[in-house]
């Protein structure tokens, strides 16, 4: 992601700034599906996930690294995880389509100490995002029937 601000006063040029901002967000996770039953087409399943997003990047204002920027996303810590609940319909041993409903959450925290610790700040954020997908999906293995 990338955010461009920029301020233009004509009676202060002095005021004038211009700021970039670089985000990258990578979101490793893990994961497992467990099927429910095991018939011949129809198969419901639940799926679970946890992710570890990092997070990084830089700014530049007026052309100048920020590193009070970088130490702001170091003191950032997120967590995620999924819920998701959907079967798959196999027309060949190993072709399916599927469908799924479910919960993504994160929960974001960030806290900031003083240099000369007489004040801590802290937020807190907590997401919930409901999400449907569809798929279609081959498997290397055949299917059992």
């Amino acid at each position: 992601v990338k955010l461009t601000s920029e301020y233009h006063d004509v009676n202060y040029p002095q005021d004038d700034y211009k700021n970039v901002t670089k985000l990258n967000v990578y979101m490793p996770n893990i994961g497992a599906k467990l099927f429910l039953s095991e018939s011949d087409v129809i198969k419901p399943y639940l799926q679970l996930a946890f992710y570890k997003p990092i997070i990084f990047g830089k700014q530049l204002q007026d052309g100048v690294e920020s590193q009070a920027f970088k130490d702001n996303l170091n003191n950032i810590k997120v967590w995620a995880g999924e819920f998701g609940f959907g079967t798959e319909y196999f027309l060949h041993p190993q072709f399916s389509l599927g469908g799924e409903f479910g919960l993504r959450v994160a929960n974001i925290k960030e806290k900031t100490e003083s240099q000369d610790q007489t004040y801590t700040y802290s937020d807190k954020v907590g997401l919930g995002i409901s999400y449907v997908s569809f798929s279609l999906n081959y498997y290397f293995i055949k299917h059992e029937k």
